[in-house]
């Protein structure tokens, strides 16, 4: 028996004497450092999943969603996230496990977000300490992180006979990815120690360096410092390359906390914050963080089966919780926790751009304007026709940040609207701000069809002008909705029409009626080939750009097509389609509008889009690319992105 201690001490100082011996040096970790630009991400985990098992098993691993996820984490300046590997899935199916994980990584990839995979955890939050794979429970409400997967699991941690396995585990999936670029830490452990294991987890601990050094990857190495266990510190400070930490305390005890860990002369990340329930919060924490060139990596992205919004150790008699959510900063819908949040996120992390969609909701249809100093959207409510009985607006001074003004128009002011309210049209004569919209999507003998709203202000609140339909009928076979109201020299037309027929109408000078033509007409059919809704017309270098929306609304194949003519009645001669699904980033991009900065040549298409792999038929965006023209003066294709635009001040 001592004989066989005296072998295993001796391998575990070989261990220890090689993990120490191959660690970087302090000038090469730095050095490493300063080839980045500030780390700042979150903690991931998908938001259908209630443990780290679920994310990667067989059974749950949903790259749809991750995609999702992370567009939106790219979308606020994030560049790195935090995830922590599941043994038992690896022991199940190494080869799985592995092309799971290249999957995972090109998405991040995609997404230009880097990974920090932790290979261990210790913690364990509800009465399971050892992971079992397959389709995991569900969640039971009210309860912290309630299904909790550690990795490998509290038997195989403290029973070291099994520590040869967790060996290949590791060595397996390092060797795999020793020089990937997509992965920039090995987060070694997460949390050793937790969940009452004490001091019997440190065998692996110091296991796991040695074995990583074994590999020696591109990567540095890391364990995060996460408690006062002097002993397991202290493991950490003689072999990590880089100094990962956790700080859940206030900003007076996090600037501390950087101050003692400075002494090291090593690059510091703090690889989980944000606790707002101990005034751990954004607006105090992130910024110090970027002061101080430590990076930044909170938790965590968006709610979902773990409940980690719950305070730590809630449990479900103490429901409803009415506190402030302590993790996560999007609702499961992707509606953020705290816009303001999100503000100061995007701005340190020095997003420049809108991001898309511009802001949150389902909308579709966007009317953008520019009044005065500011830019305006005027969204139709993406639902069911019986739920789209009001108008929401938004304005902008810079394109990027978005203010929303609620139900600026609704059915209780307009008496002869009882559903459907669609695709608002917006301009503004003398000091009348006036929203012209659709209404019952009318079919032939009902009433319904297109109205007149009219205001003081640009947010409302809008009233009815007429107490009826502007137009009610259908002719030249035109359904009377997606109107748009165009202002040429001093006469204002309006085009509009669905069931792919389209008429120009004029308006009188107080837009409650319509008057003739020269020729005594009052309604011009201007339809042009493959014409389907959603008219709009701008004018640039005396041409006028007539464009429309092709395809089924509800489809991937939703368009944006156009034609250019001398007259503002036509004839419109299809040139073809300027804005188009995208595989890598959205289907259905179309039902647009254009804005144009006077006396530029900077134009902008305003339009709605699907995000990627959803189906619900009313999961509709609003987002915003530019417009470009070729020297000609044909509209080029438009890229849709995730980044949107530059900000840009009127």
């Amino acid at each position: 028996m001592k004989k066989i201690i005296y072998i295993t001490c001796f391998v575990i100082s070989i261990f220890n004497t090689f993990a120490q011996d191959n660690r970087w040096s302090e000038e090469k970790a730095n050095n490493w450092y300063k080839s980045f630009s500030w780390f700042t991400g979150v903690n991931y985990i998908p938001s259908d999943a209630i443990n780290y098992t679920a994310m990667w098993d067989k059974t749950g691993f949903n790259p749809a969603l991750i995609n999702k996820e992370l567009a939106i984490a790219q979308s606020i300046g994030f560049n790195c996230v935090r995830v922590v590997l599941q043994y038992a899935v690896y022991a199940d199916d190494p080869s799985y496990f592995i092309n799971t994980l290249d999957c995972f990584l090109d998405i991040c990839d995609k997404h230009g977000i880097k990974v920090m995979p932790a290979f261990f955890d210790d913690c364990a939050f509800g009465v399971n300490a050892d992971p079992i794979i397959g389709k995991q429970v569900e969640p039971l409400e009210g309860w912290y992180a309630w299904a909790w997967s550690p990795s490998p699991g509290h038997t195989l941690v403290v029973d070291q006979r099994f520590h040869p396995l967790l060996e290949n585990y590791v060595k397996d999936v390092m060797f795999k990815f020793r020089n990937d670029q997509r992965i920039f830490v090995w987060d070694l452990y997460n949390e050793p120690t937790n969940s009452n294991l004490g001091h019997r987890s440190l065998p692996l601990v110091k296991s796991v360096f040695a074995w990583a050094r074994e590999i020696n990857p591109i990567q540095p190495l890391t364990m995060d410092v996460w408690n006062d266990n002097k002993e397991l510190n202290n493991i950490v400070y003689e072999n990590a390359d880089i100094i990962s930490f956790y700080c859940y305390g206030k900003k007076e005890e996090m600037a501390r906390y950087i101050h003692r860990l400075r002494q090291y002369s090593r690059p510091l990340i703090c690889s989980e914050w944000m606790n707002r329930t101990t005034s751990s919060t954004v607006d105090d924490i992130m910024p110090l963080l970027k002061e101080k060139n430590v990076g930044s990596i909170l938790w965590g992205l968006v709610n979902g089966k773990t409940q980690t919004h719950l305070p730590w150790g809630f449990r479900p008699e103490k429901l409803p919780y009415t506190g402030i959510w302590q993790h996560n900063l999007y609702h499961s819908d992707f509606k953020p926790y705290n816009v303001s949040e999100i503000e100061v996120i995007k701005r340190l992390n020095g997003v420049i751009k809108s991001g898309n969609p511009v802001f949150y909701g389902w909308y579709a249809d966007p009317e953008g304007i520019i009044y005065d100093d500011t830019y305006w959207i005027y969204p139709t409510l993406s639902d069911a026709y019986e739920k789209q009985t009001f108008f929401d607006c938004f304005s902008s001074k810079d394109l990027v940040t978005w203010i929303k003004y609620a139900s600026i128009l609704d059915t209780s002011e307009v008496k002869w609207a009882k559903k459907a309210m669609w695709a608002p049209s917006v301009i503004r004569k003398g000091k009348k701000y006036y929203l012209f919209f659709g209404a019952n999507d009318v079919h032939e003998g009902e009433i319904g069809g297109i109205g007149v709203a009219v205001s003081n202000r640009p947010e409302g609140p809008y009233k009815d002008l007429l107490g009826r339909p502007l137009i009610n009928e259908i002719v030249n076979g035109a359904q009377p909705i997606d109107q748009f109201v165009f202002k040429d020299g001093n006469t204002y037309y309006m085009y509009y029409g669905g069931w792919q027929h389209c008429n120009i109408v004029k308006l009188n000078s107080d837009f409650t009626t319509l008057t003739s033509f020269s020729d005594g007409e009052i309604f011009k059919e201007v339809t042009p080939e493959g014409y389907v809704e959603g008219p709009f017309v701008f004018k640039k270098n005396k041409k006028y750009y007539f464009m429309w929306s092709e395809g089924g609304w509800t489809g991937p194949d939703y368009s944006v097509a156009y034609a250019i003519a001398d007259s503002p009645f036509g004839p419109f001669k299809r040139i073809g389609k300027i804005l188009q699904q995208d595989a890598a980033v959205a289907t259905g991009a179309g039902h647009h509008s254009v804005i144009h900065i006077p006396n530029t040549d900077d134009y902008y298409i305003v339009y709605h889009r699907r995000p990627l792999n959803d189906t619900h038929g009313n999961h509709r965006v609003v987002c915003i690319d530019k417009m470009t023209f070729d020297k000609e003066g044909k509209i080029l294709p438009v890229k849709i992105t995730f980044e949107g635009v530059e900000p840009h001040i009127l």
